[in-house]
């Protein structure tokens, strides 16, 4: 059995990074099977013409399932995003989406036998730098909803 990743899910691939990695994909990872899956219906052109779309929420776990099927790896990148001062009922959204939604994405790959699972997270799981250097092996101190559910998602991971 080969250990190639052949065949990706690219979840927000209609968000605001989401377009750029389905292409990079495409051109690094020539002959590579990619299936963008985004809760938006893409604008005609935004991604190669060998891509497939779904369109689906991750936060369904049906639709997930399906959109899991057949693949090696998955990109990781849905969420809702960071919003300045978001009001308090936004915490709920904020947890349906960034954890339950990547809770819903790892239990789908590991049914179906994903090899790989990519979150592209955020530096914000480590709050205000006060001008230091930060890395992976910095302490976490996510002070938003964003970053607080995001920092949740990578500890699902």
């Amino acid at each position: 059995m080969s250990d190639r990743i052949q065949f990706v899910l690219v979840t927000g691939a209609t968000g605001a990074v989401g377009p750029r990695v389905v292409h990079a994909l495409h051109y690094a990872y020539a002959g590579c099977q990619i299936r963008a899956f985004s809760v938006d219906t893409p604008t005609s052109a935004i991604f190669p013409q060998s891509v497939e779309v779904l369109i689906g929420d991750v936060t369904d776990k049906a639709a997930v399932q399906s959109a899991m099927q057949g693949v090696d790896a998955v990109i990781h990148m849905a969420a809702l995003l960071h919003i300045v001062n978001p009001p308090p009922e936004m915490r709920e959204k904020y947890e349906c989406v960034n954890i339950g939604g990547t809770a819903t994405v790892v239990e789908a790959a590991i049914k179906a036998g994903v090899k790989r699972v990519v979150l592209f997270s955020t530096i914000a799981v480590y709050g205000p730098s006060d001008s230091h250097v930060l890395n992976e092996m910095s302490s976490t101190n996510p002070d938003t909803f964003y970053a607080q559910t995001k920092l949740s998602a990578e500890q699902i991971v």
